[in-house]
């Protein structure tokens, strides 16, 4: 197990420019919902977004 909290950031650097572009950019992610802002919307999260608004009583009903 890898205590990224322990490391110097020099060699988390490192470590995250060893991923692939997609782990890469789910660090990006992360580190943005870690510090409070909110990441990209991904198409699927805009999909969902919009059912949720196009759908609330089914929703609510589910809920229920």
């Amino acid at each position: 197990m890898v205590y990224w909290c322990l490391m110097k950031p020099e060699d988390l650097n490192q470590l995250v420019a060893e991923l692939s572009p997609a782990e890469q950019a789910a660090v990006r992610q992360f580190i943005l919902f870690l510090k409070g802002g909110k990441p990209p919307e991904t198409s699927f999260q805009a999909a969902i977004d919009e059912f949720i608004a196009a759908h609330p009583e089914l929703l609510h009903r589910l809920a229920q």
